[in-house]
């Protein structure tokens, strides 16, 4: 029983700590995004409290959605795309649409492995057919199989999210 409640701890600990590296990326983009034009330090700690740190991963990624289709945040990645080869995933990521598929396509993962993770429940006792090291976490109707090896290929989708949101990190300029 204490061997699986650690390894349940070891896989929520290393999921939720390599998503909590992306949610502080999308919480510097926001906020840098959409930064208000005031000096003052005080504004600009309240906005990134009640504006920015206090809303969900998944509103995150939705208002970060957003900000790809702007014209002002398309210009930043071009640029950097055009000066550099960039490869996510194996691709070369060669033109924007191509950036915002990849996007697209890590964010529906990591968001769903995170939530069923971080929101889930292990209800690995159900099933009889599992491998060694396997448990099964579910949150609401999804369902997810997991084990070291899906952890580790999770690490990996972090880090490739990761460079795609570090692209256009500087601070967006008109």
């Amino acid at each position: 029983m204490k061997e699986i409640k650690s390894q349940e701890y070891e896989i929520r600990g290393k999921v939720l700590a390599e998503s909590l590296k992306v949610e502080e990326l999308l919480n510097r983009i926001i906020y840098n995004y959409f930064i208000p034009k005031s000096l003052d330090k005080e504004t600009r700690n309240t906005f990134l409290e009640l504006f920015v740190l206090n809303i969900t991963f998944g509103k995150k990624y939705h208002i970060y959605s957003e900000i790809l289709k702007t014209d002002r945040y398309r210009k930043k990645v071009i640029a950097v795309i055009e000066k550099s080869e960039i490869i996510i995933n194996d691709e070369n990521i060669t033109d924007y649409k191509h950036f915002q598929k990849i996007v697209k396509i890590n964010f529906q993962e990591l968001v769903q492995t995170r939530n069923n993770i971080a929101h889930g429940f292990d209800i690995s006792k159900a099933f009889l057919a599992l491998e060694e090291g396997e448990m099964v976490y579910a949150n609401k109707i999804k369902m997810i199989k997991i084990n070291m090896g899906t952890v580790e290929n999770f690490s990996y989708l972090t880090a490739e999210t990761i460079k795609l949101l570090e692209l256009a990190k500087r601070k967006i300029q008109d």
